[in-house]
């Protein structure tokens, strides 16, 4: 018996962190980008020629003290293959860009920070960021595809139809903040206790007399008759509460420009099977943003309440794998 001791023992003390180690993280070890998708808004001052734009990246170590990867020549590509933001250098997947860590800790999260319309260059202490020359920030960007270096070897990640990003300049002391807005999910259970999302609300608290002359929200699988086909809204506060009870929300089509007649407004977004497919596993935005004309003819944007999340929890995790060790 001694003998099988001396064997079992030895054995249970290797394979016991080892099990322990790997059941630390559901996904293999790597680098992953947590799939993203919708519209994100960037808010920057109105002298800015730049938008910082962040990927959010989970490092999985194969064991304790496997050294951090390092990517390198990191490009951000748009919807017609042009470049929207470069990093050059040495990125490592340690201090100070990624949080620090312990050893125990398998998952290590972090993000990849770029800026939109501008090459940032990695340097030992830091680094320098050099707006494009002769460029303005746009409007609107649609990342296409993500290219890097890593070990010598150039790697191409696809992009397309996930995000759009909306850079918007406003000088944030001339926010005005007597407008609100937030959001609560359209949901029914179904399928057992499985949840159906079926769209979401947007109640808004403005200033009476007000155009909304912008929705600036995007999701994949949206139909581009989206907003006229498919929003609703209206002026009853008591029509969130009907909807979550009847399943149905009863409202008129959504026609931009529409003037605030009173101070509250409730938008309904209804999510189409289409929209639901394309969303599937990823992470998704529900942040939408208000571009609106006061009587004065005064621009200002309005958002930044909602929410970031699965779309159904009930889904396997799943990542954009970039390396796999």
């Amino acid at each position: 018996m001694k003998k099988y001791l001396v064997i079992i023992i030895p054995l249970l003390l290797i394979t016991i962190p080892i099990i322990w180690w790997n059941t630390q993280s559901s996904i293999p070890s790597g680098v992953h980008l947590e799939k993203e998708a919708g519209s994100i808004v960037i808010q920057v001052e109105e002298d800015e020629l730049i938008a910082p734009f962040h990927i959010p990246v989970t490092w999985v170590k194969a064991h304790p003290w496997e050294k951090p990867p390092v990517l390198e020549d990191l490009v951000l590509l748009g919807e017609t293959g042009e470049k929207i933001a470069n990093i050059k250098g040495k990125l490592i997947l340690d201090e100070p860009n990624f949080p620090p860590s312990n050893w125990y800790h398998r998952e290590v999260h972090g993000e990849i920070i770029f800026e939109l319309n501008a090459d940032k260059e990695l340097r030992k202490n830091g680094f320098v960021i050099y707006p494009f020359p002769d460029n303005d920030l746009q409007e609107l960007y649609i990342p296409s595809e993500l290219q890097l270096t890593y070990e010598g070897e150039i790697l191409s990640l696809s992009l397309d139809k996930e995000l759009r990003l909306y850079p918007i300049k406003q000088n944030s002391d001339i926010i005005k903040p007597s407008w609100q807005t937030n959001s609560q999910f359209n949901a029914v259970n179904s399928r057992g206790n499985n949840i159906d999302f079926k769209g979401f609300f947007l109640n808004i608290k403005g200033k009476t007399g007000s155009r909304i002359e912008e929705i600036l929200f995007w999701l994949p699988g949206m139909p581009e008759d989206y907003y006229e086909s498919y929003v609703q809204y209206t002026f009853d506060r008591e029509a969130m509460h009907e909807a979550d009870t009847t399943g149905e929300f009863i409202g008129e089509s959504l026609s931009l420009p529409l003037e605030m007649s009173t101070s509250n407004i409730l938008l309904y977004f209804p999510f189409t099977d289409e929209m639901k497919e394309s969303i599937g596993d990823h992470v998704i935005y529900l942040m939408p943003y208000l571009k609106t004309v006061d009587e004065s003819g005064n621009v200002y944007f309005h958002g930044g309440s909602g929410s970031i999340g699965a779309y159904s929890p009930d889904e396997d995790r799943e990542l954009h794998s970039i390396l796999i060790k």
